[in-house]
């Protein structure tokens, strides 16, 4: 197996003061980032914001009241995460929780009203937007963000129309400082190159959202 170009982590660009506003959070998602965050920064568990909260942070404004995270979490420490977590706020179960992770490696919590979902780096190309996510304050929080790439490469995986519209919106927002050949060779890890996604990618590149 040939080495595979590392997803970039400097995709993120500081933007026009409409930026600020994508990180005034406030109420219950404010606090559950501070809380999720928190107990994942404690325990040194590498993690990555996706999601609308992530697309935020590149300039894709977008309704969330959730938080989503791409993370590798140790067996071991899985119990003390959980218990921080519950102990923190969020409405869990830690058994059913900890049998979810290890049978279907996606689980959901909450943290008043708010959806936390976590997804385990199950496919290398997960690994590769752990990797390569950079620290970004959201709130005042230092909050590990997937890059531009990172965000592309997970929708392109997921590849459903609002994902599409999503790479859309990343495509013209970044243009030219994306790299998409790291994207498309982590994509030839789970697809053939005949996949219809590397078609609309270069069709979307050819015509990006303006």
């Amino acid at each position: 197996m040939t080495s595979r170009t590392p997803l970039r982590t400097g995709a993120i660009r500081k933007r026009s003061s409409g930026m600020k506003k994508n990180n005034a959070l406030h109420g219950p998602l404010h606090d559950a980032l501070r809380v999720v965050v928190g107990a994942l920064e404690r325990h040194k568990i590498p993690y990555a914001l996706t999601g609308g909260l992530a697309l935020a942070q590149h300039g894709i404004v977008r309704a969330t009241e959730d938080i989503d995270l791409v993370l590798a979490i140790p067996q071991l420490k899985l119990p003390a995460v959980l218990e921080s977590l519950r102990a923190g706020g969020c409405s869990l179960d830690v058994r059913k929780t900890i049998r979810a992770w290890l049978e279907h490696h996606i689980v959901q919590m909450e943290f008043r009203g708010v959806r936390i979902d976590w997804l385990a780096p199950v496919l290398p190309a997960f690994q590769s937007v752990l990797k390569s996510a950079v620290v970004r304050p959201i709130a005042g929080i230092p909050v590990r963000v997937a890059s531009a790439e990172g965000l592309i490469l997970l929708k392109l995986i997921a590849f459903r129309e609002e994902d599409k519209i999503d790479v859309r919106g990343l495509l013209a927002v970044h243009e030219a400082r994306l790299d998409l050949s790291a994207v498309r060779e982590e994509l030839l890890e789970i697809f053939e190159p005949e996949d219809q996604r590397f078609v609309w990618l270069s069709e979307a590149v050819e015509k990006p959202e303006r």
